[in-house]
C-alpha cells in the first residue's frame, strides 16, 4: 500500500539541524550529527543545504529506518566528494513507507491494450505517421500509415474498429487494396542518392506488396521478392513545398501539398492499378507477379477507386473514369470539388470525395455526377479552439462497408483519427484516435492540473476516476505564414510557469533535431500564444509532416545572412530546400549553408550566416513579425 510523502516531524518543522560547521570561510574538520524521532518505520531522506536553500549534499535517498530514534552523521563534503567552507548547514528530510505502482490508465492510445501483446491485438497504428487509407473487404478493416518503427504502419481491425493484427513492422505501408487471396500495399520511398550541393538528384521508388489478409504476414511474388519496385519518380521537378501556415494562407492545401508521389491503389477487372501523382500516370500491375503492365496519362491522379463497372480517378477539382482499353478520360463529377484527395464507390454506385481545401469533408455524388450531400461539418473540424468530433481534418482514404458505414482515415497528426460515419444520416459512429510518437514523446500532463494533458498539438481532459481521456481543444496551429514557433504537434512541453497571474508554457519549437529552440508561450482561454524564444534558426524551421519537408518560411529564409546577395547565392546552392525536402530526404542545409560562407568569405564579406535568433513578442496578433526577431550572425 502507498503512502504520502511528509517531512519529516511533520508541519513545517523542515529545519531539523543547523550548525555553523567552522568559523565563517574555514573547512570544516570533522563530522557533524543530527537526530530525529520516526513515529513509524518507513524509508528516509536527507539532504544537506546552505544558508541560503542550495543543496549542497544528497546524503541518504529512500533507506529505510524503523520506529523510534535515529541519529544520522554528515562528513562536511558536498557531492563532489568537496570539504565545504565554514558557515551554517541546514539538514532536511522527508519520509515515507514503501512506494508501489499502479496502472491508472493510459492516454493517446486507442489499442485495447494500448501496448503491443503476443496475439498482436493490443497497441494501434505508426508512431512516425499519421493515419493514411482505409479499405474494407467484408472480412476485415484495414486501416494504414506512410511508415513506423512501431507499433505497426498496418493493422487489421473488426467491425467495432478493435485491433486483430498489425502487419510490416519497422516499414513502409501505404494505399490499400483486395485483389484474391492478399491484401495489396503501394507505398511510395524516398531515396536520396547523393547527399552533396553538386549532385542534388531525388528519387522516389513506387513499391509494392502483398499481405495475407488474416494475419497480417508478408507473402512474397513467386520469384520470392516481398517487394516489387514498379518504377522511380524523379522529384527534383517538385514544387515547392510551402510550411502549413504559408499552404492554408495562399489555398494549396492539396494533393500536391501532401506530397506522395503514390496517392491510391484499386482492384478493377482483376488488375491493380496505382496513381503515380509525380508521373501524371494511372500504373496497370498484374497482381500476380506484381510487374508493371500498363501506363495510362492521367494529370495528376489525386485518388483512384472501382465500383459500379467503372475505374474512377480524381485529378485537378474532378472526378473521371479511365477507360483501361483505350486509355480515355470521361467526366463523371465536374462540379462542387475544390481539391479532392480520397475516392471510394459506394452502393447504387454513389461516389464518396475526400475534399480538401476550404472543405475537410467527405462529399458525396449520385454515380451521374450530382452532389447529395455532405459527410461531416462543412468546412471540417476548426483547426484551432474546442474540439468538434463532428468535423473531420484532412479526411483521405475512404471506404464503405456492408452496414452502409462510411470508414475515413484521417491524414493529420492533432490528432491522428478513424472516424466512421452513417452515410446517411452523416452521424458519428466511432472514432478512434491516437497514437503518440514513440517512447511517448509529444505527451505532458500538467502538474498543477493533471485532469489536463497535451499530445501532439492537443490539449486533452482526463478523467482519473474513470480512467478515460478525450480530446479537448487545439491551442495553437499555423493557419498563416506568420504563424511560427507555436505549441505545435512536434513540441515537448518542458514546464509550466505562473507568473503576475498569468500561466505560461516553457516548451520546445517543434523543429526538426538538428538545433535546439526553447519558446515560452502563454495559456490562456485553451489557447497557446507565443511570448518569447530564442535558439538555433535551423531548430526554427517546421517539422517534416508525412516524411515530407516544407520549405523554409520566408521570414527565415530570407535572413539567413544580412547581405540580400548572399541570401540569393543561398537560394541558388540549397534550391532543393527552399522548394521542401520531399519525401525520404533527409539532407540537412549545414553543409552548404558553410560552403556559401566560404565562398563569401573569400569574396571579401566577413559576416557568417544567422545561426541564432531571439523572438520577444510586442505586437499582440500572436503571429511572428519580422520587427520582433533579432538574428544573431556567428
Amino acid at each position: 500500500m502507498s503512502s504520502p510523502i511528509r517531512p519529516l516531524l511533520a508541519g513545517f518543522g523542515l529545519l531539523i539541524a543547523g550548525w555553523a560547521a567552522a568559523s565563517p570561510g574555514a573547512a570544516a574538520e570533522r563530522d557533524f550529527q543530527f537526530e530525529y524521532e520516526l513515529a513509524e518505520a518507513g524509508r528516509v531522506t536527507w539532504v544537506i543545504e546552505d544558508a541560503a536553500g542550495g543543496r549542497v549534499r544528497n546524503l541518504l535517498s529512500a533507506v529505510s529506518r524503523s520506529q523510534g530514534h535515529h541519529a544520522e552523521s554528515w562528513d562536511g563534503r558536498n557531492d563532489a566528494g568537496q570539504t565545504v567552507r565554514g558557515g551554517t548547514y541546514v539538514a532536511r528530510g522527508l519520509y515515507h513507507q514503501d512506494l508501489d505502482l499502479r496502472y491508472e490508465f493510459s492516454f493517446g492510445n486507442p489499442g485495447d491494450p494500448p501496448w503491443p501483446t503476443r496475439d498482436g491485438t493490443g497497441g494501434w497504428l505508426a508512431n512516425h505517421s499519421d493515419p493514411l487509407d482505409v479499405l474494407v473487404d467484408g472480412e476485415r478493416v484495414y486501416l494504414s500509415a506512410a511508415h513506423a518503427e512501431g507499433p505497426s504502419p498496418l493493422i487489421a481491425l473488426d467491425a467495432e474498429g478493435n485491433r486483430l493484427w498489425g502487419g510490416l513492422d519497422r516499414e513502409h505501408a501505404g494505399f490499400l487494396a483486395r485483389s484474391g487471396n492478399y491484401l495489396y500495399i503501394a507505398a511510395n520511398r524516398g531515396v536520396v542518392p547523393a547527399r552533396n550541393a553538386a549532385q542534388l538528384d531525388q528519387d522516389a521508388e513506387v513499391l509494392l506488396t502483398r499481405v495475407d489478409p488474416a494475419t497480417g504476414q508478408q507473402e512474397p511474388f513467386p520469384d520470392g521478392a516481398l517487394w516489387r519496385s514498379i518504377i522511380r519518380v524523379d522529384l527534383s521537378w517538385a514544387p515547392e513545398r510551402r510550411h502549413e501556415g504559408e499552404a492554408v494562407e495562399r489555398g494549396e492545401m492539396d494533393a500536391a501539398w501532401a506530397g506522395d508521389a503514390v496517392t491510391g491503389l484499386a482492384t478493377y477487372r482483376g488488375q491493380l492499378y496505382v496513381a503515380s501523382y509525380m508521373t501524371d500516370e494511372v500504373l496497370q500491375v498484374d497482381p500476380g507477379s506484381g510487374q508493371l503492365v500498363r501506363r495510362f496519362a492521367v494529370p495528376k491522379p489525386a485518388a483512384i477507386a472501382a465500383g459500379g463497372d467503372r475505374l474512377l480517378v480524381a485529378t485537378g477539382r474532378a472526378v473521371v473514369s479511365l477507360d483501361t482499353a483505350s486509355g480515355r478520360l470521361e467526366s463523371v463529377v465536374s462540379a462542387g470539388l475544390a481539391a479532392p484527395v480520397g475516392l471510394a464507390v459506394g452502393g447504387e454506385g454513389a461516389i464518396y470525395v475526400s475534399d480538401w481545401g476550404d472543405e475537410m469533408c467527405v462529399k458525396v455524388f449520385a454515380s451521374d455526377g450530382r452532389l447529395l450531400r455532405r459527410i461531416g461539418s462543412a468546412g471540417g473540424r476548426p483547426p484551432l479552439g474546442p474540439y468538434d468530433p463532428q468535423g473531420m481534418f484532412r479526411p483521405r482514404g475512404l471506404d464503405i462497408d456492408s452496414r452502409g458505414r462510411l470508414w475515413v482515415a484521417e491524414n493529420d497528426m492533432s490528432p491522428r483519427r478513424l472516424s466512421v460515419w452513417d452515410t446517411r444520416s452523416g452521424e458519428l459512429l466511432i472514432e478512434r484516435v491516437g497514437q503518440t510518437r514513440y517512447g511517448g514523446q509529444g505527451t505532458f500532463v500538467f502538474p498543477d492540473r493533471p485532469d489536463t494533458a497535451w499530445m501532439l498539438g492537443n490539449s486533452l481532459d482526463l478523467d482519473w476516476q474513470k480512467g478515460v481521456w478525450r480530446v479537448a481543444g487545439t491551442p495553437w496551429r499555423p493557419r498563416t505564414g506568420g504563424d511560427l514557433l507555436g505549441l505545435g504537434a512536434y513540441s515537448d512541453i518542458h514546464r509550466v510557469v505562473e507568473a503576475n497571474g498569468r500561466r505560461f508554457v516553457v516548451h520546445s519549437g517543434g523543429g526538426p533535431a538538428r538545433g535546439g529552440v526553447v519558446v515560452v508561450s502563454e495559456w490562456r482561454d485553451g489557447r497557446a500564444i507565443p511570448r518569447a524564444a530564442m535558439g538555433s534558426v535551423l531548430g526554427a524551421l517546421p517539422q517534416p509532416s508525412r516524411g515530407a519537408g516544407a520549405a523554409p518560411p520566408m521570414l527565415f529564409a530570407d535572413q539567413l545572412w544580412r547581405d540580400p546577395a548572399l541570401n540569393r547565392a543561398a537560394r541558388s546552392v540549397l534550391a532543393w530546400w527552399f522548394k521542401g525536402p520531399r519525401a525520404g530526404d533527409y539532407r540537412v542545409p549545414e553543409a552548404e549553408l558553410d560552403a556559401v560562407h566560404r565562398t563569401a568569405q573569400a569574396a571579401g564579406h566577413p559576416h557568417g550566416p544567422n545561426t541564432h535568433f531571439i523572438f520577444t513578442a510586442h505586437n499582440g496578433a500572436g503571429t511572428v513579425a519580422a520587427d520582433e526577431v533579432e538574428f544573431c550572425p556567428r
